[in-house]
């Protein structure tokens, strides 16, 4: 599930599932910015580990594992082509 919290931020909530971020507009490539885990408490995200370049690919992709379902929070940002 992807659930819009910006223009160029999501919650992600799901297991088993690699997303590879690429062309978004003409000329610019969209980047992971950053990936925190965490979780919803009462209602409220709260953010737990931050991932890093080498759990991002090089700010090209987030990979869920299977074995359990998570809860991140993603911002993008885009570079030129």
């Amino acid at each position: 599930m992807i659930l819009p919290d910006g223009p160029d931020s999501f919650y992600l909530v799901g297991s088993g599932l690699a997303l590879t971020f690429g062309s978004h507009e003409a000329g610019k490539i969209a980047r992971v910015g950053s990936v925190d885990e965490g979780s919803f408490v009462n209602g409220h995200w709260t953010p737990g580990r931050r991932l890093n370049g080498d759990e991002t690919f090089g700010a090209y992709r987030i990979v869920l594992a299977p074995d359990a379902v998570r809860v991140v929070h993603i911002t993008l940002y885009s570079v030129p082509q």
